[in-house]
């Protein structure tokens, strides 16, 4: 099962999960009969040996400027202002074992740089670039985040997306939400979605649209083991960004033994159930894969 994170009902970290809170259970089908193994399972927590690496997606859409003319001179908004500070206080966060790079989108998606842990470096990405680019490729951005390979096959290197939009898909054209899904489990990345709803400027969506923007974020997060935040105003940016990488470097590598003498052949198709009792609520992680 990987990395899994936790928070409670008001949002906050959890932490302090010990082993007797846990419980595991293979399950798979056996000529129609639903067979089963327990297991034995530990969460261990990320420490700092464990180097993180960080992209983070920045909406530079036509929404975020109010500005749908693609002008590169155009001022920076409020809105802009606010979401390159909180992504500045996120990047001095950083340690030396954590790396982060930058992709900027609007309709189209630019990836500003590879993994940096230069936080001058950084933060000059994130000052260049700045102007409104149109539409909204929410989908495209967060799959090309996903897309990239390095560390990939690094198994001390847990990387994880932040990303952030104020609107709705509108420009990823052939890319699905179900592609996302995909791409996230195979790479086994999780996504934090951030979403700032805050229409005072020419285009005020309906409420169709504002619903549908915020169902995607959240099934978007949420199927990919993070978590979406909404963000009332510029105020709360710096919080949530600071609460998403607390909850990254709180998060726990799952370790679970299985009784080997009830296992399938390989070849089969079986799903991991992880129970964790959180503060008398029990959260339940479930995970499909093929016996090897």
């Amino acid at each position: 099962m990987s990395e899994i994170s936790l928070r409670d009902s008001t949002g906050d970290v959890v932490t302090g999960i010990k082993d007797e809170d846990l419980t595991a259970v293979l399950k798979w089908d056996n000529d129609g009969k639903i067979d089963s193994a327990e297991g034995y399972p530990r969460l261990i927590p990320i420490n700092d040996k464990k180097k993180l690496a960080f992209t983070l997606t920045m909406d530079y859409s036509g929404s975020m400027f109010d500005d749908e003319t693609g002008n590169k001179n155009a001022a920076k908004t409020d809105k802009i202002n606010a979401m390159e500070k909180s992504v500045k206080k996120f990047i001095d966060m950083m340690e030396s074992s954590m790396y982060c790079k930058i992709i900027k989108f609007g309709e189209k998606v630019i990836v500003t740089s590879g993994y940096s842990n230069s936080k001058h470096f950084l933060n000059q990405i994130v000052d260049a670039g700045s102007y409104p680019m149109g539409g909204t490729a929410l989908y495209s951005s967060i799959y090309t985040a996903l897309s990239d390979t390095i560390f990939s096959s690094n198994p001390t290197v847990m990387k994880s997306v932040i990303a952030f939009t104020d609107g709705m898909e509108n420009s990823s054209h052939r890319l699905t939400i179900d592609s996302i899904y995909r791409k996230s489990n195979a790479m086994n990345t999780k996504i934090y979605t951030i979403g700032w709803f805050d229409f005072t400027g020419k285009y005020i969506p309906s409420m169709d649209e504002l619903n549908r923007g915020k169902a995607d974020l959240l099934n978007i997060a949420r199927n990919s083991g993070g978590f979406f935040y909404r963000a009332g105003d510029a105020g709360d940016l710096d919080k949530i960004y600071s609460n998403i990488f607390k909850q990254i470097l709180s998060s726990y590598n799952v370790s679970i033994v299985w009784n080997s003498s009830k296992l399938p052949p390989k070849g089969t198709q079986v799903k991991a159930e992880l129970k964790i009792n959180v503060k008398g609520i029990t959260r339940v992680l479930y995970k499909n894969y093929i016996m090897e």
